[in-house]
């Protein structure tokens, strides 16, 4: 009876997905590696999505950072010990791993001191080397603690 139910638990999941696989914009290279080209396509060299993950990754361990932007701005009177929210930055990263063209695209803590510690953070991050230029965003979400 049980193996009953899963089954057909299975089949309904089946059903409801369309029973086709997931599309994915990815392109499969000679290697055999998946990869995925910048937004706009326009052929060229293509970045694998291994390499996109460790673009965010690098910022995921900016956490600490970040978070020191909005206790200075604090400490300095520029914003209030109520103060939280997130920014979310847009930047291009070069073959040399660096960020290039870094700009707030979206914010909800509309203090400058703080928006810009947060682009001083990305534009001296090491990103890994990628064949083009990558254009990216992130999310940073910063508490008060």
């Amino acid at each position: 009876m049980l193996l009953r139910i899963a089954s057909l638990v299975g089949v309904a999941a089946l059903v409801a997905c369309g029973g086709g696989g997931k599309k994915e914009d990815t392109v499969v290279s000679d290697e055999g590696d998946d990869d995925t080209s910048e937004e706009g396509g326009g052929g060229g060299d293509m970045v694998p999505l291994e390499t996109l993950d460790e673009i965010n990754q690098t910022l995921d361990r900016k956490g600490a950072q970040a978070s020191r932007c909005l206790t200075d701005a604090i400490d300095s009177g520029d914003a209030t010990k109520e103060t939280h929210g997130k920014i979310t930055v847009e930047f291009v990263v070069t073959p040399g791993g660096r960020a290039k063209d870094v700009s707030v695209a979206q914010a909800s803590i509309d203090v400058p001191r703080i928006q810009e510690c947060i682009v001083a953070i990305v534009e001296k991050a090491s990103f890994p080397d990628v064949p083009n230029d990558v254009g990216s965003s992130y999310t940073f979400v910063l508490e008060a603690y």
